[in-house]
């Protein structure tokens, strides 16, 4: 009787045994809970599956790597696990399967997953060439239990950098300055094209978003204008005559758009030369008022009984201002310089008559 009594009591055990193991299986098998980020050239959608949770390391915080690289994280669960070692794979998702003609190519040869040793939990994933319209997995496995989790991968097509289009622009070294720079006409609304690339495929030029911003030269001369103040008596005769320098102040402003236009301003009684400079819908725009080697007898105060007139001298030093202006791309992080130098050219035609007759 006891004999049986042990037989029922260790049957009991082993059935209470076999509930808690596979209770602690179940434990480390965790509801998926996807999280979108489109934050990159690539866009990665992370699921948390089978006690196995993929996330962004903190490298990919920043818009975009100069390379088409993602870091991928796998957290293992419980913590405690002596040996957390995962294997990388990847390849064309089930939905891809039935409708695209990619998937007869490795899969290799557009997303390569690189752990950063042998079981890492981190990986690097790469991307060699656009799959636009498609997707592809990658997959992460545990060597213990064969747990597993799944990191979606697509397309998007982001810049990875952009270029200040120059064409039908007169751009020459300045002796003077020692630098390139796009020359421009006084008086005339200047535009470049903001062209975004892509290092293996073509942009999204819609995903750009750029914002311009410039300062003015700092090394050597500071860019300015001498003016000459001539004074004159009731009489019409010039009383005193005096050189002025003047240099450039910030000048802020908005379109009827509402764009934000920026620029330099140089004052000097109620002559106004004014650089401005503002981006709108990809293009970089720029212009500047007035010629100042135009600028002769304008009369800034007095009357009959009495003026002062200006008219500009020179440039400061010899030297013909100039603008750098950096534009940058608010998604790639990247900038270019544009040094942007206003001239003295054609700007018109006239004839002595508007009519002959014989």
């Amino acid at each position: 009787m006891e004999k049986r009594n042990y037989k029922v009591l260790l049957f009991v055990f082993s059935c209470l045994l076999v509930c808690m193991l596979a209770f602690v299986g179940c434990s480390e098998r965790v509801v998926k809970d996807d999280i979108s980020s489109d934050n990159g050239a690539l866009q990665i959608t992370m699921g948390e599956t089978n006690g196995i949770s993929l996330a962004f390391a903190p490298s990919n915080a920043s818009p975009l790597n100069s390379a088409y690289t993602k870091t991928l994280i796998a957290t293992v669960s419980p913590s405690s696990a002596s040996d957390k070692s995962v294997d990388w794979s990847v390849l064309w998702s089930q939905s891809q399967l039935d409708h695209t003609s990619r998937t007869s190519e490795p899969v290799t040869d557009y997303i390569t997953v690189t752990p950063s040793s042998d079981g890492s939990t981190t990986a690097t994933v790469e991307c060699h060439k656009a799959f636009s319209g498609d997707d592809i997995w990658v997959v992460v496995t545990s060597r213990v239990g064969g747990f597993s989790a799944t990191c979606t991968v697509t397309y998007v097509g982001y810049p990875s950098d952009f270029s200040i289009d120059t064409t039908g622009k007169t751009v020459e070294n300045d002796s003077t300055w020692g630098k390139s720079m796009v020359k421009l006409s006084y008086g005339t609304v200047h535009s470049f094209d903001l062209v975004a690339t892509n290092s293996i495929s073509s942009a999204d030029s819609s995903l750009c978003n750029f914002e311009g911003f410039y300062s003015i030269i700092g090394s050597g001369s500071r860019p300015g204008l001498v003016f000459t103040s001539t004074v004159y008596n009731s009489s019409g005769a010039v009383t005193s005559t005096e050189d002025s320098t003047v240099f450039s102040s910030s000048y802020s402003s908005t379109d009827a758009d509402g764009v934000a236009v920026e620029g330099f301003q140089f004052v000097n009684g109620n002559v106004f030369l004014t650089y401005t400079f503002w981006i709108k819908d990809n293009k970089l725009y720029c212009k500047a008022t007035l010629d100042p080697t135009s600028v002769s007898s304008v009369v800034v105060s007095g009357g009959p009984s009495g003026r002062r007139e200006i008219s500009f001298k020179q440039f400061v030093d010899n030297k013909i201002i100039y603008f750098p202006v950096t534009v940058q791309d608010s998604i790639s992080g990247k900038s270019h310089l544009l040094n942007v130098q206003f001239v003295t050219t054609v700007n018109g035609v006239s004839l002595n008559a508007p009519s002959l007759v014989f």
